[in-house]
């Protein structure tokens, strides 16, 4: 019998119309560890973002365009119907659940999984059908028997963050006191990362260890499992005036507080927390002050990017020629590169681990935008076509992640115009100048242009932030066709990767991290910026259809290619060096 039948009739046990199951844990993750895994345990749908819906009669899957493809053949077969989001034809959740339920019924959440804002949208849009919310009815577990436990790796001190946790929470406390509040309630696990200078190792590829904290005028409160801490680690929050109490307290600790004023974060922290303080203090929604400190990196976390880039491109020359042999000799496959790309970055100095799944696509494979290579479709890479190679790791240096799509052979000219088109886009976006102010909304435009006048596009965003030796997707900038008021600031590290998906023929996808940086002292018209191209290592110029770049834009590759050089061959051997030379040569 399957989970999810499992699952519905337990719902009929419990008289419970319907159930949400998120991918996210109590601390809002993108990415969770296994013991939270539970929409991909009841689905089978394994992506990054998916919430499944469950009544006791049917169950729905809503997902975005990255995870389309993928996400139909998962679902195959398990009677959950793929609610393709964003579609026009889609319904929302809250119009599919509507329809389903009717007055009277109950619905069951887990509210450590619902921040405060979703869990009061939710309660506002039953109580409108006079349908109630059940939070104390934990179907997942009752259900799911063979649940992962929780995560018990063991925590490491980050030296390379350039300011002290003393200095970071006495920013923090400031931010607190503005407000009129004496405390904060952080959730987030990348925030409690940076803040208290820590990194860990319970969730695949992201460098955070679960936790909750609690940060008042007068104390600071760790809440983490003691297990995960050496000697060490005591020391260091002994030292730094932090009391560390077991995980599983923190609700009883809240319970305790009273008649104070706590701010917490209504977007990010779960309803949970919420529940527990509210009726015995008093809530101040404030957006953690910790979001846009972490995103704008200080001149000692940018130095670390610099270095990761050297390493993770001495990595991927290395990884490019055994795959030119690899091919050459009929014995590279999707898997086979995905492991050699991790050799080769495990090679480095500090290196800790991939900071993602790597993507190695090839050919019709590259047009699923999140695709991971299994033994069921692992393809043989054949003399032609293209590899689509997203990938990037976690150094104590910095984190990267970087794209590119690498020609096996030739190319009809179909492929070389558009891998040429997104390359255009990441030219131009790279090169930009902008006021103080500007949002990365306002720049998305230029990385899509050149696709456009080809009646192209993608449909994910052009650019996401990136974590300090932390987590590969970090708020709050963003650059993307939406609307997102968080204005670029100096400091702030992000990808540049636009992309076009042509569906069972081949993807193409080229991304840099850039830095934002100030261009010239301000003037009558204020202060402007430019980027900072961070990552380091060609693109391939077999891709290049010539005839469709510009001047400017020659020159722009040139003095990459050659800044790769520059920077990388006093790591690299001769015959490295040799490689390398080849694929930077000065593009007439």
């Amino acid at each position: 019998m399957s989970l999810l039948i499992s699952l519905q009739q337990s719902m009929v046990r419990h008289r419970i119309a319907a159930t949400i199951i998120p991918s996210t844990d109590p601390h809002g993750s993108e990415y969770v560890a296994s013991h939270w895994q539970a929409r991909r345990a009841f689905s089978g749908f394994d992506g990054s973002a998916g919430t499944l819906v469950v009544t006791t009669s049917k169950a729905a899957l809503w997902t975005d365009s990255r995870y389309f493809i993928q996400a139909a053949e998962q679902l195959a077969d398990t009677g959950i119907e793929l609610m393709k989001e964003g579609l026009a034809a889609t319904p929302t959740i809250e119009q599919w659940l509507m329809a389903e339920v009717s007055a009277g019924d109950v619905i069951s959440l887990d509210a450590k999984l619902f921040s405060i804002s979703e869990f009061e949208r939710w309660q506002s849009l039953f109580a409108s059908k006079n349908v109630t919310i059940a939070t104390d009815i934990d179907l997942v577990s009752e259900v799911w028997i063979s649940r992962p436990s929780m995560p018990q790796n063991p925590i490491r001190l980050f030296s390379k963050a350039g300011r002290s946790f003393l200095k970071k929470v006495d920013t923090l406390r400031k931010a607190i006191q503005n407000i009129g509040a004496e405390a904060f309630v952080i959730t987030a696990l990348d925030e409690i990362a940076w803040l208290f200078n820590i990194r860990g190792n319970d969730i695949e590829f992201n460098p955070v260890a679960v936790a909750y904290a609690y940060v008042a005028t007068d104390r600071v409160i760790l809440f983490i499992d003691s297990c995960k801490c050496d000697a060490k680690a005591c020391l260091y929050f002994s030292q730094n005036g932090i009391e560390v109490i077991a995980y599983d307290c923190f609700f009883d600790f809240l319970a305790t507080v009273a008649n104070i004023k706590i701010a917490i974060d209504f977007s990010r922290a779960n309803y949970e927390v919420f529940s527990v303080l509210h009726q015995r203090n008093e809530l101040k929604n404030l957006t953690s002050p910790i979001i846009e400190a972490k995103a704008i990196k200080n001149s000692a976390e940018l130095a670390g990017f610099r270095r990761a880039m050297i390493k993770d491109g001495v990595a991927l020359v290395r990884f490019c020629i055994w795959l030119q042999q690899a091919v050459k000799d009929g014995v590279a496959t999707e898997l086979k590169a995905s492991h050699k790309l991790h050799e080769c970055r495990r090679e480095q100095a500090g290196f800790v681990s991939d900071s993602f799944e790597t993507i190695a696509a090839y050919q019709a494979h590259g047009a699923i935008v999140h695709y991971a290579p299994t033994p069921q479709t692992d393809l043989k890479l054949k003399p032609h076509g293209l590899l689509l190679l997203d990938s990037g790791g976690q150094y104590t240096d910095g984190t990267t992640d970087i794209t590119r799509t690498i020609p096996l052979g030739r190319l009809s000219y179909e492929q070389r115009r558009d891998f040429t088109l997104v390359l255009k886009g990441v030219i131009a976006l790279s090169r930009a100048v902008f006021p103080q102010g500007t949002r990365g909304t306002q720049l998305d435009v230029l990385a899509r242009q050149y696709l456009w006048q080809y009646y192209k596009n993608f449909g994910h965003g052009t650019g996401h932030g990136v974590g300090h030796h932390l987590c590969v997707h970090e708020g709050p900038q963003s650059i993307r066709m939406q609307e997102n008021p968080q204005p670029l600031i100096e400091g702030m590290v992000t990808s540049n990767e636009p992309a076009v998906y042509m569906q069972g023929k081949y993807g193409i996808r080229h991304e840099n991290l850039i830095a934002v940086k100030r261009h010239k002292k301000s003037n009558a018209f204020g202060l402007f910026y430019k980027f900072e191209t961070l990552t380091l290592f060609p693109f391939d110029r077999r891709g290049l259809e010539r005839s469709l770049m510009t001047e400017d834009e020659i020159d722009w590759l040139n003095e990459y290619h050659e800044m790769c050089y520059r920077r990388l061959s006093p790591q690299l051997n001769d015959q490295e060096c040799a490689w390398l030379k080849r694929m930077t040569a000065t593009i007439r």
